[in-house]
């Protein structure tokens, strides 16, 4: 009996070390997602449009340049400050108009606009300064700023003139009799540049960049008025939404694409393009935030308006994804599916059943959330072969997944746990039979069990 007695000592230190571990808990939850709310840029006409005039006519008379140029570049038309820079603008026609410009054969008269630009207005290069009335507040100007003041006076002077762009520049050319001239309208020496060692010594100094002969252009682009003042637009907004400033660029975008929307087609299409493309960059902005129903949102007001395009689609997909998937971890079913249905007739054939798959496993998970927390209730009052018979229920509508797989070894765990807790003042108190009884009775339930044939064989050594 010392020896039995012995023994046990040493084993029953290994019990009350096991009894100090607590049983599992099993827990499964859906994740949460704190909404957000979100304002918009707006895609309604900017109220600077009102005073703008919007028709068909593709070209413009020099005082309407100036005043739709100065209301382009940001100016309140209704402040004294619009009033100032463009009454000296238009004492700037009245000098192209005088007759000591009107004296002056057409290809002097041309020269010497481009001239008179620069000695009056012009005094330093800046590559992003698109704004005519900074142009005058400071001096400071680029392509596409001295380009649009050079048209105005050119066509005040009696010339035809036409803004030419491309895709990464802007400047003018004139018509002489049969042939046309080209006018780089950053350097005073600009004017048909081409044969001119003053103009190649000096564009560089003053822009930074190396000079490419306007014809050599392969995207060269002689536009109308509108389209070319314009540019005034389209060169804000693109700095405004590089800078992340979609609020600001975006209506900017916006009254472009009003400007030129009863223009030529291709030019209408071309500045409604720019908008999309750019909403298009906003919503993608958003799903970098995750806020994917702000986007959600912010793409049905897109779309309601241009319709579906190929880039709108692909945002679709994502959006749409990430936006049932929001809902689904707020537990929001519902309106996953309400989103679903609103947007899947957009979506492609392989997103839409991606989406379809995560919106029917979502509904089995949570089915197979409530049984295991039904069975966290019984596993909560000790009767953990109640929660294993739930979990086998589970599995007979679902298919034994992984987590009631988890959930049911984690039950069967606790049971041999609290069965070889009960086995622990028996043996203490030399009941070994009434022990190994026990965990005989038990290991029928859950044969193989690591912890009661531990404590079995333990126990069977001990009687010997």
């Amino acid at each position: 009996m010392k020896a039995v007695k012995k023994d046990f000592i040493r084993s029953k230190r290994n019990m009350f070390l096991f009894l100090v571990l607590s049983f599992v808990l099993f827990f499964v939850s859906a994740g949460l997602c704190q909404a957000q709310t979100e304002e918009f840029p707006s895609l309604e006409i900017p109220e600077f449009m009102e005073g703008i005039r919007h028709d068909s006519e593709n070209f413009l008379s020099p005082e309407e340049i100036i005043e739709t140029s100065l209301v382009f570049s940001g100016t309140d038309s209704a402040s004294s400050e619009y009033e100032r820079i463009r009454d000296t603008y238009f004492s700037f026609l009245s000098l192209a108009r005088s007759d000591e410009i009107m004296s002056l054969d057409e290809e002097s008269r041309g020269n010497r606009i481009l001239e008179l630009v620069h000695e009056l207005f012009l005094r330093r290069y800046r590559a992003l300064q698109t704004r005519t009335d900074v142009l005058i507040t400071d001096g400071t100007y680029n392509c596409v700023s001295s380009a649009v003041v050079y048209l105005a006076a050119a066509k005040a002077a009696g010339l035809e003139a036409y803004g030419v762009g491309t895709d990464s520049h802007a400047f003018c050319t004139v018509r002489i009799g049969d042939r046309f001239i080209d006018v780089e309208t950053t350097n005073i020496y600009g004017f048909n540049p081409g044969e001119k060692k003053e103009f190649h010594d000096s564009f560089g100094k003053t822009t930074g960049f190396a000079y490419v002969p306007a014809k050599n252009y392969r995207t060269r682009n002689t536009m109308p008025d509108k389209a070319f003042v314009s540019l005034i637009l389209s060169n804000r907004y693109a700095g405004l939404c590089n800078s992340g400033n979609y609020m600001e660029g975006i209506p900017l975008a916006v009254a472009r694409f009003e400007y030129l929307s009863l223009l030529d087609e291709s030019i209408a299409s071309a500045a409604q393009d720019d908008l999309v493309l750019l909403c298009d960059n906003y919503i993608k902005t958003l799903q970098n935030r995750r806020r994917y129903r702000q986007s959600m949102s912010y793409l049905e007001i897109v779309t309601d308006i241009f319709g579906v395009t190929d880039s709108l689609r692909k945002s679709m997909d994502i959006t749409v994804y990430n936006a049932v998937s929001s809902e689904l971890n707020d537990d929001n079913i519902e309106q996953a599916e309400n989103y679903f249905a609103r947007w899947q007739t957009y979506m492609s054939e392989r997103q839409r059943a991606s989406v379809a798959s995560l919106i029917e496993q979502t509904k089995l998970r949570q089915i197979e959330i409530a049984w295991i927390q039904t069975a966290q209730k019984a596993a909560a009052e000790q009767d953990f072969l109640e929660a294993v018979s739930i979990i086998d229920s589970a599995a007979a509508e679902l298919g034994m997944t992984k987590n009631l797989q988890s959930a049911r070894n984690v039950y069967i765990q606790n049971y041999a746990v609290s069965v070889h807790n009960q086995c622990v003042p028996l043996v203490n108190s030399g009941r070994l039979e009434e022990a190994v009884s026990l965990i005989q009775s038990a290991l029928e339930i859950v044969p193989g069990n690591r912890v009661l044939r531990n404590d079995l064989d333990r126990i069977q050594r001990a009687m010997q």
